[in-house]
């Protein structure tokens, strides 16, 4: 039976309005979003734009790595990657985009080197309700909140938002600040060289992981070559740097399993860097 827009257009009202986000298993938050972005009607995906997603984002203190971290970013990525997109283009027209990526460069990518914040703990990137950026030290978040761990891996939430905003800025590359904000946030090859190495250092040494630990090394690995695409190349030392990683990084066992679906997209550019 054919549902009408109005109908679905409530349905999405009401989770808005009415349903709270950690009464839904993490499985459900995700297929009502993806179902909401793929719908048919343009006034129903505007309800998930602009009504739950924002409502979603509220109840998680305003934190965009938390309500990453309330999604199913391992099967459903692309609904992720959606998700930022949305909260990035609400940041960027409510103004605040430009402390939101200062923010994320200086908790983030600036400390993934040493592997902590400056403060020492964890920063989660947020917007309260004003729409002005606030931070949430780790004491005040959750252990599977946190986008930095104790040894220095960025959590794939984390390296999602890092691709996020790449791919947001160069969107808007035409707009003079999205342009130098670009600047601050395309990863530099020494320093994702460094990460790679200290992700595949990660776990070596452990004798077993778990089956949840596997699937989030999985998905780190997996957004770190992704994140390749973004890179900048003109670093020559950097870029040898980072040729070595790509080659510890890919002799990890199983290696081959993690990123079967896209040997083709990540075939060139890999054999672009070790040759070089």
């Amino acid at each position: 039976m054919d549902v009408s827009t109005s109908v679905r257009k409530q349905v999405y009202k009401v989770y808005a309005k009415r349903i709270k986000l950690r009464v839904l298993q993490l499985i459900d938050r995700t297929h009502i979003l993806s179902r909401g972005f793929a719908d048919r009607s343009p006034a129903v995906v505007q309800v998930v734009t602009d009504e739950l997603l924002p409502a979603w984002l509220s109840q998680c203190g305003g934190s965009l790595l938390t309500i990453l971290d309330n999604l199913d970013p391992y099967h459903k990525p692309e609904t992720t990657m959606r998700v930022i997109d949305v909260l990035l283009e609400r940041a960027y027209q409510q103004e605040t985009l430009e402390e939101l990526v200062n923010e994320f460069v200086t908790s983030h990518i600036l400390t993934t080197t040493n592997g902590l914040s400056t403060s020492g703990t964890s920063v989660a990137l947020s917007l309260n309700s004003s729409g002005k950026e606030s931070t949430m030290s780790e004491e005040t978040t959750t252990a599977q909140q946190t986008s930095l761990d104790r040894k220095g891996i960025l959590t794939a939430p984390a390296i999602m938002l890092w691709r996020g905003l790449c791919t947001f800025l160069k969107k808007h590359s035409d707009d003079f600040l999205c342009h130098g904000l670009l600047f601050k946030v395309i990863p530099e090859t020494g320093r994702l060289a460094d990460l790679m190495v200290r992700t595949v250092g990660h776990t070596e040494g452990v004798p077993k992981l778990d089956a949840l630990e596997v699937v989030n090394h999985r998905l780190v690995c997996t957004q770190l070559i992704l994140l390749l695409g973004h890179a900048d190349f003109s670093d020559f030392a950097g870029k040898s740097r980072l040729s070595e990683a790509i080659k510890t990084f890919l002799a990890q066992p199983n290696m081959e399993h993690f990123f079967e679906p896209m040997v083709s997209a990540i075939q060139p550019l890999t054999a672009w860097v070790i040759l070089r």
